[in-house]
């Protein structure tokens, strides 16, 4: 009997260490979810958020222009302005792959200006 009582508190210690290892588990389980969902939410509001700049290119060479906004596009990740400094002398506001801004910048002949904010594209 005295072995009948030891067994039924080895079962009852048992009991308890999977009921308190199943209540760590499911508040892990929840915390994990939680976690998962604010993530999802923040990626959700950073990549809808497109860039805008001004869009401002001429039809001809020196020509003028309408300042517009300009919705950037996947693969156009910043701002542009540019400037020509030999003749016709134009200028144009665009969106552009920072990339390719930075190697114009690198061209004599043309005051670039690449940014990547919204509407950074201004003389």
């Amino acid at each position: 009997m005295h072995n009948n009582k030891s067994t039924q508190r080895y079962s009852t210690c048992c009991i308890i260490k999977s009921v308190l290892y199943l209540s760590q588990a499911a508040l892990l389980n929840r915390t994990m979810k939680l976690l998962v969902l604010a993530l999802t939410i923040a990626l959700l509001f950073t990549a809808g958020e497109a860039l805008n700049c001004h869009r401002c290119v001429s039809k001809k060479a020196g020509g003028t222009c309408e300042l517009s906004v300009e919705t950037c596009k996947p693969g156009k990740d910043g701002c542009a302005a540019a400037r020509f400094l030999r003749e016709p002398y134009g200028q144009y506001q665009k969106c552009m792959a920072l990339s390719d801004c930075e190697m114009l910048k690198t061209n004599a002949y043309i005051n670039m200006k690449c940014c990547s904010d919204d509407m950074c594209n201004t003389f």
